[in-house]
């Protein structure tokens, strides 16, 4: 558990951070990992832990198979983007589009 200095602290990080993201000197792969440790930060803060990884895990067994392509993209991509691994993610789109897509 974080003291309230130490979370003083962070949210002043976490200040400095969004100011720059927010700077148009800063594009692409920067910005996203600007963005990744605001996210980190933040679960800081409130004391939450990331659930990537199981979500990475309920992607391979399959939980997400009955959403539609398009909210399954779109969870595809942020985890992949998440782990920084698209290999990871491979087999369950491969998997996802045998069930639902191919006829």
């Amino acid at each position: 558990m974080l003291s309230g200095i130490q979370k003083l602290q962070l949210a002043k990080q976490l200040k400095q951070l969004r100011s720059q993201i927010k700077s148009n000197s800063i594009k692409g792969i920067e910005k996203l990992n600007l963005a990744k440790e605001i996210k980190a930060i933040r679960a800081k803060i409130t004391g939450t832990v990331k659930k990537f990884t199981s979500r990475l895990e309920e992607l391979v067994e399959g939980k997400y198979d009955n959403l539609t392509p398009l909210k399954f993209i779109a969870l595809v991509r942020e985890i992949s983007e998440e782990e920084n691994d698209f290999e990871s993610v491979k087999n369950p789109v491969i998997n996802y589009v045998k069930k639902n897509i191919a006829a």
